[in-house]
């Protein structure tokens, strides 16, 4: 039950920045913001997502890991709403230029950074639960949270838009502060959890630095959400571009594939990952040419039939690959340690969202396919570092 709790609290979270990324440049084209400003609120609120997690994951480790989760699902619902108010305040002329878009930055950087305490304190509290050997499946439940929340929010939001684009905004406001009750009512405080045993390598450990094991997949699982967002960036241009596709009609083709991808994601999570008791290894040697092998067919694509097949195969990869690198970089060193790495682990999809885009841009203009190319050999690249790492830790 209390694993099912930390799902609600991310697919909450996920969800409505699903909903969000859906929604924000046709809000920003409504209210006259460049798509430059647009891209700088995207980045900025990346960033201090990115630095509020590594932050957040010490804090809950002070002050209790329900506490942090329940702070950060009040501050994404204020934040959502206050988000909102701006940008109705837009709409209906009180704000414009400049001053509009100062107050819709600042007003995303303060969600942002408040809202970053829910995943690592929800990644906390499951490794906090559960025992070394199933560490890798309650991560994998937890972390699916994100995938889903990848189908829901773009779908909620845009059957919700038909009725007004602020609607979404303020249903998602409501979703999370449900979810803020629920779990207010029914997590346990995890300061009463009996202590897991900890698990330690042949890595020395001093205070609070981190192993080089826990380095180098924080840097894999940063690379997977590079790739991904090296995605999100092109495959629309792609569409209109090379496929001469109208800008709505590719929309809707990325809906449909991106769709593709999170449902084979959340289908591995759920129906291999974690009842499986293969090891972290096994799954990434798995993962990483799925990874290699769908990024490459989708630079070769000629049909859509070949790029939901290279969705499938990134979907499968991710669904794979993710939670095995989440779990092999929070596996070493003290209590101290893996909450440190717990909270750089949340903060990779931000980091590969800041990165991905700003190597995908130039190099789309160099070739249309150079983008797809980049990442199949950023996964290849991740590949041979986990090969010849030979870090073993003890959990699958």
């Amino acid at each position: 039950m209390t694993l099912w709790l930390l799902f609600t609290a991310l697919l909450a979270t996920a969800t409505g920045q699903g909903v969000v990324m859906t929604l924000l440049p046709p809000l920003g084209r409504e209210v006259a913001l460049s798509e430059f400003q647009v891209a700088i609120i995207i980045s900025s609120s990346a960033l201090i997502y990115a630095l509020g997690t590594t932050i957040w994951g010490r804090v809950s480790l002070r002050f209790g890991r329900r506490r942090i989760i329940l702070v950060g699902l009040a501050g994404y619902t204020l934040g959502t709403l206050l988000f909102t108010t701006v940008f109705s305040l837009g709409m209906r002329g009180f704000l414009a230029g400049l001053p509009l878009f100062a107050a819709l930055l600042a007003s995303r950087m303060l969600q942002s950074s408040v809202m970053s305490a829910t995943p690592p304190a929800v990644l906390g509290y499951a490794i906090a639960l559960t025992t070394p050997d199933r560490r890798l499946a309650a991560i994998s439940r937890t972390t699916s949270a994100n995938s889903l929340g990848q189908v829901v929010g773009p779908a909620f939001g845009g059957l919700l838009a038909a009725l007004g684009l602020l609607v979404p905004l303020y249903a998602v406001a409501l979703l999370t502060f449900l979810a803020l009750g629920w779990l207010w009512r029914n997590l346990p405080d995890d300061r009463t959890l009996p202590r897991q045993p900890e698990q330690h390598t042949d890595h020395d450990t001093t205070g609070e630095r981190l192993s080089w094991a826990s380095w180098c997949y924080l840097i894999v699982a940063a690379s997977l959400f590079s790739a991904m967002a090296m995605i999100h960036q092109t495959l629309g241009f792609f569409f209109i571009d090379v496929w001469g596709l109208s800008a709505s009609h590719a929309a809707q083709r990325v809906g449909f594939v991106l769709m593709t991808l999170a449902l084979v994601s959340v289908a591995v999570q759920f129906g291999f990952v974690q009842r499986s008791h293969w090891g972290a290894g096994r799954m990434l040697m798995l993962g990483l040419p799925a990874l290699v092998l769908g990024y490459a067919l989708l630079a070769f694509a000629t049909s859509m039939t070949s790029v939901h097949l290279a969705m499938a195969l990134i979907g499968l990869g991710m669904g794979l690959s993710y939670p095995a690198a989440a779990a092999t970089a929070t596996a070493t060193g003290s209590a101290r340690q893996q909450a440190k790495a717990t909270g750089l682990i949340s903060a990779t999809p931000a980091v590969g969202f800041i990165v991905g885009p700003l190597i995908a841009a130039p190099l789309y203009q160099l070739h249309t396919t150079a983008p797809f190319m980049a990442a199949a050999l950023l996964m290849a690249l991740m590949l041979a570092i986990h090969h010849l790492s030979g870090i073993r830790v003890a959990a699958p």
